[in-house]
């Protein structure tokens, strides 16, 4: 029984308790019940999946494009065709860096993706690099996310760094140093 009491039949007549048919959707009821029936799921097409192939492409350019900006080295890994453990997204030297631009990205899943690439690369011989996931979801900041222990290791880095060429400003920002966007 549908809310209004009525039987709903498969060519939209509706039948009362009574027997009485009664034609077309009444009050809003459905064939198959009260509730509205669902919009069927689109299947996936080949084409929708070559746009997310393009947009991580064309992410993967825009990091290396600012990596080499700003550190002067940076390019896009194009190895990942035969296997995703060969080369990394982008190289970068002493790191292994793993891009995901999607409209939520799994941010620890990406990084333990970049984890196990690395250690797969490093068993078959390449040097140790340290893993990082650079990750965007859509009309959101782009995030670089690193363990914890790398983390420490850039900030003691770059308190040497920072240090090196005297005692800090006395304005809370380093002399010398740029915002980096």
């Amino acid at each position: 029984m549908s809310a209004a009491g009525l039987r709903c039949r498969r060519d939209n007549r509706f039948r009362s308790p009574r027997g009485l048919v009664v034609v077309g959707a009444v009050a809003g009821i459905q064939p198959g019940g009260a509730r509205p029936r669902a919009r069927p799921r689109r299947a996936a097409t080949p084409e929708a999946a070559l746009g997310s192939v393009h947009k991580g492409k064309a992410f993967e350019r825009l990091v290396a494009a600012r990596c080499r900006e700003v550190l002067g080295e940076g390019r896009r890994g194009i190895g990942q065709a035969r296997s995703a453990s060969e080369v990394p997204d982008v190289e970068l030297t002493g790191w292994w860096v793993e891009c995901k631009h999607r409209v939520h990205v799994q941010v620890r899943g990406a990084l333990e993706q970049a984890v196990t690439a690395e250690a797969e690369a490093r068993a078959a011989g390449a040097a140790p690099r340290r893993a990082v996931a650079i990750t965007r979801d859509n009309g959101k900041p782009i995030l670089a996310t690193v363990h914890f222990d790398d983390f420490l290791a850039l900030l003691v880095r770059a308190r040497e760094f920072e240090f090196a060429d005297g005692p800090p400003s006395t304005s809370g920002r380093p002399s010398g140093h740029d915002d980096v966007r």
